[in-house]
This record gives C-alpha cells, structure tokens and sequence, in this order.
C-alpha cells in the first residue's frame, strides 16, 4: 500500500511541475480589470513605493540612512527603482538578496 501511495505521489507531483513549467504566467494567473472611474489604479496619487522581496527587487540598502547604491547585484536597477524614477515616487526599498518567507513569519 505504501508502495502504491510513494508512486501517486510521484505522479501528482510530476504532473504540477510539467504545467508550472508549460504554462505561460498569463495562463495560469487570474486578474481582475475594473471600468469604474472612481476605482482606476492612479500612479501620480502614490508617494511612497515601499518593497518587498529578494534579488530582483534589492537595491543594497544601507538600512541606517535608506540610501542606495547605484547598482544592484545583476548590474543593473530593478524594477523598484524604474518605478520609482517614472513616477517621482519616494522609494522605500527593504529588499534584501536572498530573501525568503514562509507561512511560519
């Protein structure tokens, strides 16, 4: 019996991972677009960007004074900071390389 639950699990685990990997994120993400007026999403009324996350949106914060070098470890801006600069938004940027988070946080 043991043997029989060890090869289904096999299988199920197998078959997501080939349609995580097939499918394009479009596909397999839903989103909601609205016509109202009143709840359009407004870039020019945020003043603060404030992010989350690892190494694509890290960059090297010095946490003491919030300032930033030019550069993030791939040798470019993330997207944080392409954000940030077109829409003249202070940007407040905890990213950190590496950074993970699980339900137990």
């Amino acid at each position: 019996m043991k043997f029989i639950f060890s090869i289904l699990y096999i299988f199920i685990n197998y078959t997501i991972n080939t349609l995580a990997i097939t499918l394009k994120g479009n596909e397999s993400s839903s989103y909601h677009l609205t016509t109202n007026d009143k709840n359009l999403f407004n870039y020019d009324k945020i003043k603060n960007l404030i992010v989350f996350g690892d190494s694509l949106t890290a960059y090297l914060t010095n946490y003491e004074d919030m300032t930033y070098r030019k550069k993030n470890l791939g040798g470019g801006d993330p997207w944080s900071v392409y954000l940030s600069n077109m829409k003249k938004m202070k940007l407040w940027d905890f990213a950190d390389n590496g950074a993970a988070i699980d339900k137990t946080m």
